[in-house]
């Protein structure tokens, strides 16, 4: 379980990295990187709690199995929480009341790095917590 725990977060630090990359280039997948890396930290935590998830939606669980028993984690659950809205909307275009939601033209560069430090602060945060509850 360690392993894998650790693995899931080298997962999330690359993630972070492409997310840094592109930025500039493409805000939305940027935010998509970022919500990818705050979802593979989360299932770092849920792997040491021996569960595997394969769905995106993973702040639910992680506020059951961790927040609940560690307060500490609510702040960070909360950043879990705002970006998991956006792994679908920064990847598809998507019908919506007033045309088609398109994710390039929608996110811009300060969205980007508004998503990216929420994610960073996330990933170093339950990294610290994993490391110092779990031996991660």
């Amino acid at each position: 379980m360690l392993e894998k725990a650790r693995l899931w977060l080298e997962r999330a630090k690359a993630d972070l990295k492409s997310a840094e990359v592109l930025m500039d280039i493409v805000p939305a997948d940027s935010i998509y990187h970022s919500q990818q890396a705050v979802e593979k930290a989360i299932k770092s935590a849920l792997v040491l709690k021996g569960i595997e998830v394969k769905e995106h939606r993973v702040s639910g669980l992680f506020y059951d199995e961790f927040v609940i028993l560690y307060p500490q984690l609510e702040e960070i659950y909360e950043i879990a929480v705002e970006l998991e809205k956006h792994w679908l909307r920064t990847r598809y275009p998507i019908d919506y009341s007033k045309g088609v939601w398109n994710p390039l033209d929608a996110y811009k560069k300060d969205d980007a790095e508004r998503y990216f430090r929420l994610a960073e602060r996330f990933v170093k945060e339950l990294e610290k917590f994993l490391e110092e509850e779990f031996g991660v």
